[in-house]
């Protein structure tokens, strides 16, 4: 392949995916599907804008589309790859995850940017509350012959290191059709050893199928509920207030 066209293609890949990094990181949304929509649309403005381009230099430039060599479509060939590429992978992202393009545009959703990786000299877990409508979905368990309830917790796996892969995990494994999601939070409880908590607040669309000891509790029975210190001041923290750093 001679040099020259080698260099165009180079400058387009650059170029255009430059502006696709900035895209990106500017569609603020976990709502995969969502996020595909507009890589569509703006990719297809910029495919259009090139298109623009050579319909400019056919009808006002005089050029012979047949005699310019490969190069010359470089822009439009990248664009047009760029555009395909990233409108399929998140809308398949979505599929994997089952969500749908009708999310709740009010809800929070969760910046990966703004949770920090994890540090892994002390005990880490992800604290998850589940909702469904108007009511919390909590586990139940049994403690001095009394029903408490509780989130749903899960210790940091070695393998892991974002907030943000272990609540996608969580969704895909246990099927959940997920609305939307957002980190609400952080609580530490200190003992011999600290155990912190990064807390989640995960929107869902249906009820859980996967789950045998989830109970529905409605918002305005929560009070009643036996909770635990450290499950009461998280739940309720997290009806009232994100971004909370809460110690115990």
């Amino acid at each position: 392949m001679p040099w020259n066209i080698i260099t165009k293609f180079g400058a387009a890949i650059l170029m255009i995916g430059f502006v696709y990094f900035i895209l990106i990181r500017a569609i603020d949304t976990r709502n995969y599907k969502r996020k595909s929509l507009y890589l569509f649309i703006s990719g297809f403005i910029l495919f259009i804008f090139f298109i623009g381009g050579l319909v400019y230099d056919v009808y006002f430039g005089g050029i012979k589309l047949i005699d310019q060599p490969i190069g010359y479509y470089s822009f439009i060939i990248v664009s047009f790859v760029f555009w395909a590429f990233f409108s399929i992978f998140y809308l398949v992202k979505g599929i994997k995850n089952r969500q749908r393009f009708s999310s709740h545009f009010g809800k929070p959703t969760v910046k990966v940017r703004d949770v920090k990786p994890t540090i892994k000299d002390k005990k880490e877990f992800v604290y998850i509350i589940l909702k469904y409508e108007n009511d919390f979905l909590l586990q139940k368990y049994e403690q001095n012959n009394q029903e408490y309830y509780k989130g749903i917790v899960i210790k940091f796996p070695h393998n892991e290191y974002f907030h943000d892969e272990i609540i996608q995990k969580f969704i895909h494994q246990n099927q959940l059709d997920v609305i939307n999601y957002s980190h609400v939070g952080k609580a530490t409880k200190h003992l011999k050893e600290d155990h912190v908590y990064y807390c989640y607040k995960i929107f869902l669309s249906s009820m859980p199928s996967k789950f045998s000891n989830l109970n529905s509790i409605d918002s305005y029975n929560l009070v009643s509920c036996n909770l635990e210190e450290m499950d009461k001041k998280i739940i309720f923290t997290s009806v009232v207030e994100n971004n909370f750093d809460i110690n115990i």
